[in-house]
């Protein structure tokens, strides 16, 4: 679920999402430029910069992504526990291989 309070770091969000600091970068910029976030410094005495949503992008989460999220959850509890489970340990394999092959793509074009 998205939390449109919350303050994330790009080192936080590299985590949680499983992808290179500098996907997570260039992805900020993006939505930076679109109007979606903002980057505010961290109340915490460091260098590091918090993202923020702006309105624009909370809007944006309240009219396209929650309503998604919740047809995701109703089509994932439609299926029996037995089906969930096995969806779920498949979906890991398949996130710890697209991690690792979209870090060897990235050192590929980083070392270019």
């Amino acid at each position: 679920m998205v939390d449109m309070s919350q303050e994330y770091s790009q080192q936080k969000l590299s985590k949680q999402l499983s992808v290179s600091k500098q996907t997570v970068n260039s992805a900020i910029q993006s939505l930076v430029q679109k109007g979606y976030i903002f980057l505010e410094r961290s109340s915490i005495p460091s260098r590091k910069k918090n993202v923020r949503m702006t309105d624009k992008g909370k809007s944006f989460v309240r009219q396209y992504i929650v309503p998604l999220q919740d047809e995701e959850r109703e089509a994932f509890l439609k299926m029996e526990s037995s089906v969930q489970e096995w969806y779920v340990s498949l979906a890991q394999i398949y996130i710890c291989n697209l991690q690792t092959e979209i870090e060897k793509f990235l050192q590929f074009y980083k070392n270019d």
